[in-house]
């Protein structure tokens, strides 16, 4: 069973390893289209700690993760 400090290190894994180019753009995206039911769900929480796991990246390395300009 994986708890939410492990679960948001796995996501930081994935985010760097992805390299998905404007990020914050298709979390903007994700954010406000999602409908109240899937906010609410398994996919809202999953976003939620994606959105977790972007703000720990920058907090940690100074700046933004934008893997079109890159941060790794």
């Amino acid at each position: 069973m994986l708890d939410a400090d492990q679960m948001l290190s796995i996501f930081c894994y994935l985010i760097v390893g992805a390299k998905v180019e404007h990020l914050h753009t298709h979390l903007f995206l994700l954010d406000n289209f999602a409908s109240s039911l899937q906010t609410i769900s398994t996919t809202g929480y999953y976003l939620s700690v994606m959105q977790c796991a972007v703000e720990q990246l920058e907090n940690e390395f100074g700046k933004e993760v934008d893997n079109s300009g890159g941060l790794l």
